[in-house]
């Protein structure tokens, strides 16, 4: 089995948006990326997501993510049939971000 299929997890993500829809995605993350990113507050910036001009940004609350499933298996299936949807926060973080951080 993969070793990182064991370190990922499979994740909901639902943020209520005051005035436009909201923020949701199912997508599959290292659970070490994802827990860092909630305790140390990092603030996520969407951008203009929700219409021009938006400027969407903040941090992401433990209430905000959900963690699905860590088994490998259930994982392996949403991964080689493309089932993530929606947004994933990582994807919104710099290209490196995790790079020089000891998880």
């Amino acid at each position: 089995m993969n070793t990182e299929l064991r370190e990922t997890g499979l994740f909901k993500l639902h943020i209520l948006m005051k005035r436009s829809s909201d923020l949701e995605g199912v997508f599959i993350a290292p659970k070490s990326y994802i827990d860092y990113i909630i305790k140390n507050a990092i603030v996520i910036y969407w951008g203009e997501i929700a219409g021009k001009h938006s400027e969407v940004y903040g941090s992401i609350k433990s209430e905000e993510i959900t963690l699905i499933t860590d088994d490998p298996a259930i994982i392996k299936i949403v991964f080689d049939y493309n089932l993530q949807s929606g947004l994933n926060p990582l994807d919104y973080l710099e290209e490196d971000y995790f790079e020089n951080i000891e998880l």
